[in-house]
């Protein structure tokens, strides 16, 4: 994607999520009603529940979202990726 000259990105991904919250904001921003939002990125250890480190993306919305390739008759794990730009990034 283009990136922003007032506002940095990053560009998550993993495999499809179930999350219709998720879905509704990206929906939003499509329909031109751009909701920001404070999201965390949280690093976990190998147990998958201790958080590792944390980084906070302050009044993000998302900008780009790349649906997974559907291939029932494929091997490989359905990715999508979603496009967040934000104002501010700390580290927790």
């Amino acid at each position: 994607p283009p990136r922003s000259t007032l506002f940095p990105y990053t560009t998550l991904f993993r495999s499809l999520t179930r999350s219709v919250e998720l879905w509704k904001w990206f929906m939003t921003a499509v329909e031109g009603k751009v909701e920001r939002k404070n999201v965390s990125i949280i690093l976990v250890e190998s147990d998958g529940v201790t958080e590792a480190m944390r980084w906070d993306l302050v009044n993000a919305w998302p900008s780009q979202w790349r649906g997974a390739v559907l291939d029932a008759m494929g091997h490989e794990v359905a990715i999508e990726s979603m496009t967040l730009v934000f104002e501010t990034l700390q580290r927790a």
